[in-house]
Parts: structure tokens; sequence; C-alpha cells
């Protein structure tokens, strides 16, 4: 009821509250969320046991359930699969880079998910892919990793050209003030 209230309300909305004021930022955090707690089965056909390495894997945070790689939440508001990520979303937004999050991207016929489209202030039709390597030391992600980086070169999409890749260490450390470094270096801020 709150929701529709504050959403349709044409002119001026009162709200009486019977607790602290403060009470109030409880609402603002992400694991009070509904829409990230939802989970249907709208793609059953799709989730098959042949396919099960696409269903969603939940995970209890608190006394509340997401989808165990979509729990970190940006300052723009949107949930990212690693800390990593989130810095570089971070960054990203505090710069004024305008950016998609794993858009749908189809290059040659293939589809991909970058981790990130970066598009440049200064000229609308520029734009670059990022990619993130949060995984250095498991073989089967650098695996996968090492073939969609061949298949982008193949395609036209290089490191230094239109594709960005930072990677984290191998302890899973990543410098926060060097991805803005990059940004800034690659937009020219």
């Amino acid at each position: 009821m709150l929701y529709t209230a504050l959403t349709r309300q044409k002119k001026k909305i009162v709200i009486i509250y019977n607790e602290d004021p403060h009470r109030l930022m409880d609402y603002v955090s992400p694991k009070n969320s509904d829409i990230a707690q939802r989970f249907t089965d709208l793609f059953y056909e799709e989730l098959l046991p042949d396919k099960s390495e696409n269903k969603p894997s939940i995970v209890k945070v608190g006394n509340k359930f997401y989808e165990d790689s979509l729990i970190h939440r940006t300052t723009r508001g949107e949930f990212v699969r690693s800390k990593s990520e989130l810095i570089i979303a971070d960054h990203l937004f505090s710069n004024g880079i305008n950016y998609d999050y794993e858009p749908e991207v189809t290059v040659d016929g293939r589809k991909f998910r970058p981790d990130f489209v970066a598009y440049d202030p200064d000229d609308d039709e520029a734009f670059w892919y990022w990619e993130h390597v949060g995984m250095p030391t498991d073989p089967g992600y650098m695996s996968r990793w090492e073939e969609k980086l061949a298949y982008y070169n193949a395609h036209g999409i290089q490191e230094g050209k239109n594709l960005i890749i930072t990677s984290d260490g191998d302890n899973g450390s990543l410098d926060s003030k060097e991805i803005d470094n990059l940004i800034k270096r690659t937009f020219d801020l």
C-alpha cells in the first residue's frame, strides 16, 4: 500500500508513522527489497535437468534470500555478482560514465554478456566492453575466459582499442584507486 501511495499520489502525501523516524531508513536497505527476493519458475522448460547450470542458486543473507551471485548492490542501485564489479560500477558512476551491467551483446552471431559496456561521454557512438577476470586461479574459469578473449580478438574487440580488462589478484585483491585511474585515462577525464 505504501508503494502505491507514493507512486500514485498527485500533489501531496502524508505518512503517519508510529516508530522512531530513523527506523524509516531500514526500508532503503537492499536486504529489505521484495524484488530481490522473488524467485519464480517462469523458465521451467529452460531449467530442465540437462540445463541445470542455468538455475539460480539461492543463498540466505540475514533473514532474506537472494540469488547467490547477485548480492552486492551498487551506488546506482543494481545488484552485481562480486565486490570487484561493485567497485568498478561505483567508479564508473562516480566519474559520470554511463554503463550497462551484463548486457546481452551479439558479436558475429554469438551472444555474450560482458561484465560492462561503458559509454564514452564525449562520443555517443563510442563504447568500451569491460571484462573483469574475477577468478584468475581457477583453471576452468580461466579456460572459458581465454576462449572468450580469443573470440573477441578475432572479431576486432581488443584490449586498448575497445576492450578494458581488469583482474583480481591471485589472493582476490583489487586496487580501487587503480580502477579509478584506469577510468580517468580511458575516458580522458
